[in-house]
């Protein structure tokens, strides 16, 4: 064997050594990357101090992405903690006063009191349940946006779920010498029927509000491939175009119904609910031709 052959075998060792020793270190890197992935997916991973030395500048990287990753959970956990317990205060610290106020006012308007005293009685009373629903809404939002309020979707009956609705606002309706109408036939889907009853309860509340007196309202449902469909509609007063745009947003009102009792949260809290079911909202109208609302939900579990 010459002296080329000799350097050729040898070359040809030191390359093969090389290639299996760069082929074990990519294994090794790679499944220490794929244990860190791991251990941050399932939320086990711990921060340690690695070496450079000894670990690629790839998976050191990757440490400290996945360290920074956790603390800004750790943090936002933290904020979510205080947000809850700010509610919780919020919540409970004006209870007491509001049902104080309530109980006044009423005690109050039993006594022997001038009209103009009277009146102001009234309105105290008034704007003492707007503030408690207000409060009440706001922190439902809150509970909503932050994730602290679970909607938990079943198979229910929509037809036993539409009964409970329309008994809810019957009375309202009677009130205000307002028909509800109602065509809807037995029919299923995913929904949380505390939630939904809120959702759905909101456009129907102000379907009755926008309506003038003698007007009409209908409830009906329809059912599609995906989704069971529950409508709301009326002969009101109706939404601009250039408002429907606008409608779900928190706080939002126009000005054709400033002077009308709410605080424009409603649709709002709607929206979210029906969101988080997997489902969504449209809507339909003109003004002085009425509104439609369709909420559709999802037929089955996602």
């Amino acid at each position: 064997m010459n002296t080329i052959s000799v350097i050729c075998i040898s070359t040809g060792i030191g390359l093969t050594v090389f290639a299996v020793y760069m082929i074990v270190k990519v294994y090794r890197i790679l499944r220490n990357l794929d244990g860190m992935l791991e251990d941050a997916i399932s939320g086990t991973y711990e921060e340690k101090t690695y070496d450079e030395s000894r670990l690629s500048k790839l998976e050191s990287k990757l440490s400290r992405f996945l360290s920074a990753s956790k603390l800004s959970l750790n943090r936002l956990e933290e904020q979510k903690n205080q947000i809850e317990q700010t509610v919780s205060d919020l919540s409970h610290q004006t209870k007491t006063p509001l049902a104080n106020l309530l109980l006044y006012t009423e005690y109050l308007s039993e006594k022997k009191l001038g009209m103009e005293e009277k009146t102001l009685v009234t309105r105290i009373g008034e704007q003492t349940e707007k503030l408690n629903f207000l409060i009440q809404s706001l922190v439902k939002i809150s509970r909503l946006e932050n994730d602290l309020i679970n909607v938990h979707g079943k198979k229910h009956s929509l037809n036993e779920f539409l009964k409970v609705l329309y008994e809810t606002y019957q009375e309202k309706a009677i009130e205000k010498e307002i028909k509800i109408h109602t065509e809807f036939q037995e029919m299923w889907a995913v929904f949380d029927e505390k939630w939904t009853l809120e959702a759905v309860g909101n456009i129907l509340d102000n379907a009755i509000k926008y309506t003038n007196s003698g007007g009409n309202v209908w409830i009906r449902a329809k059912e599609y491939e995906l989704f069971s469909m529950i409508e709301i509609e009326d002969d009101g007063i109706g939404i601009a175009k250039e408002e429907q745009a606008n409608i779900f947003t928190r706080f939002y009102r126009s000005q054709r119904v400033s002077q009308m009792p709410g605080v424009g949260i409603g649709l709002y809290l709607s929206r979210k609910i029906i969101s988080l079911e997997g489902g969504y909202l449209k809507v339909i109208s003109e003004e002085e031709k009425g509104t439609q609302f369709q909420v559709y939900l999802p037929k089955t579990e996602t």
